[in-house]
């Protein structure tokens, strides 16, 4: 399991908080590392695309910011939300999809490991891990990007035969705004042998924000692992989608 050791990174996504076409569709389809996957967003929720010059770039931000830990696979807000989002106003709430790729490689859990066994060994690890290392990490893309960034609190909330769900509360600020209080919780879990995760972001005000950002991911959760299993045996990346990071030649 050495090679999902590296999966805290996932905090450097509050970024997104101070930075036409918009896929209404719940389901998304995505082909990363040779596999299609169903990503589902809530419902009202609408994606952005990396083919819209107006939503690239917030692709391109997260890219750098994820880079040789995650391919980043989708980024979606509320509908309603979309055309602000688009002009760089901040949102209150957002929902991401990213694949753990250490090195800029996806992860391949080997055959015959569960998803069960997964999500227990990534609970395992998660107190063993250095939140103040990662936390300058983290705050240090942030500064490059013009950004600040303090992450308050970080651990598992709980864990389930399907997946780990764990909470971040972090201060974010952009340049000449007002730093905000935001909440992601986020769900870790095994599919097709690859490690995903599903974060769900809003601004914090109370316990009933991690209430409402953990029913969200456990619904992500179990719909895209449903849907992703009813899918047909992969055999090629199917039409109209490309390959998000196709598999190294072996």
């Amino acid at each position: 399991m050495g090679l999902i050791m590296r999966l805290r990174f996932i905090c450097r996504v509050f970024v997104m908080a101070s930075c036409g076409g918009a896929g209404l569709a719940l389901a998304e389809p995505q082909v990363v590392d040779g596999a299609t996957f169903e990503l589902m967003k809530p419902d009202g929720y609408c994606s952005f695309s990396r083919d819209n010059p107006r939503q690239l770039p917030l692709y391109q931000l997260q890219d750098r910011m994820q880079a040789q830990s995650n391919v980043v696979l989708l980024y979606a807000v509320p509908c309603s939300s979309v055309k602000a989002r688009e002009n760089g106003q901040a949102v209150s709430r957002w929902v991401l999809w990213l694949m753990n790729a250490p090195q800029g490689t996806p992860s391949r859990v080997p055959a015959g490991v569960s998803r069960k066994e997964v999500a227990r060994t990534l609970a395992d690890q998660s107190p063993k891990l250095d939140v103040a290392a990662i936390s300058k990490a983290v705050a240090d893309r942030a500064r490059n990007e013009g950004m600040s960034l303090n992450l308050s609190k970080q651990g598992v909330i709980e864990t389930d035969d399907s997946a780990v769900y764990s909470g971040i509360v972090g201060d974010v600020g952009g340049t000449g705004a007002a730093a905000r209080k935001i909440a992601v919780v986020y769900a870790m879990f095994l599919l097709k042998g690859r490690i995903l995760s599903v974060n769900a972001y809003a601004d914090f005000e109370n316990r009933a924000t991690w209430d409402v950002l953990l029913a969200t991911v456990k619904d992500l959760t179990a719909r895209t692992i449903a849907a992703t299993e009813a899918l047909p045996i992969d055999q090629s990346v199917p039409p109209g989608l490309r390959d998000v990071a196709p598999p190294l030649p072996k």
